[in-house]
């Protein structure tokens, strides 16, 4: 028999907990699924599912435009009729109730500005140290047109984060549950991850208060800014001859 030290060459098939996951999701049926993901929905605030619309439901769709497009009594509407026919647009909504106020030039400006570098969700997401630099304003200053812009509707427009985007909500509701701003300010990451047993013990409050905290947030809207039109405005230039 002979003896030494020898390198062999071996294959095996690690199964990491993603892996394990999606085989066992291959294996649920279209309800079985449809509840799963129902399920992850309720138990975490962050999570949004989406409903696709059934091929009825568009041909109806598709049915009501032909209709509109025809207008009463058969007349075909020309493609003027339809310029003024479109969404709002969030910078638009946002313009308008700035043009209503009795500012400064400068306070336009910067608010202006703001709008401008506002994402579709309504989010400010741009360092306000480099806002405040091309402005060549202060800081202070910058964050004062910041808040103006946060009293605007539609309500959370201008957070610069998910928490503060809650709490601009819930600041403006009425008969807010008492411990939801402290929730979401304080708690907000274990709040998402479902870990409501250690944030009850920490306020030494019942999991029923928790629960309630989660009704309330559940009616928040994350992404005030996509209930707008994304659409650049129409603008119609007549021919010079």
């Amino acid at each position: 028999m002979e003896f030494g030290l020898f390198q062999q060459q071996t294959t095996n098939l690690y199964m990491s907990a993603e892996l394990r996951q999606a085989i066992s999701l291959l294996q649920y049926s279209m309800f079985e699924l449809t509840e799963f993901l129902q399920e992850q929905a309720l138990e975490n605030p962050l999570i949004e599912l989406e409903t696709k619309q059934s091929d009825v439901s568009i041909d109806k769709e598709e049915e009501r435009s032909h209709r509109e497009e025809r207008g009463e009594g058969g007349y075909v509407m020309s493609p003027i009729d339809f310029a003024t026919k479109r969404t709002v647009s969030l910078y638009e909504h946002l313009i308008s109730q700035l043009r209503l106020m009795h500012l400064k030039k400068e306070q336009y400006i910067a608010l202006d500005y703001l709008i401008h570098h506002l994402n579709e969700s309504g989010y400010l997401h741009e360092p306000l140290s480099e806002i405040a630099s091309e402005l060549q304003i202060s800081e202070q200053e910058l964050e004062e047109h910041l808040l103006v812009l946060q009293s605007f509707e539609p309500t959370g427009v201008g957070a610069r984060s998910l928490q503060e985007c809650l709490l601009l909500q819930l600041k403006k509701r009425e008969d807010v549950h008492p411990l939801a701003e402290v929730i979401v300010e304080q708690y907000l990451e274990a709040f998402a991850a479902r870990r409501w047993k250690d944030i009850s013990q920490q306020l030494q409050v019942p999991l029923v208060e928790i629960q309630a905290v989660y009704d309330e947030i559940q009616q928040l809207d994350p992404r005030p800014g996509l209930n707008y039109s994304h659409e650049l405005p129409t603008y119609i230039v007549p021919d010079v001859s």
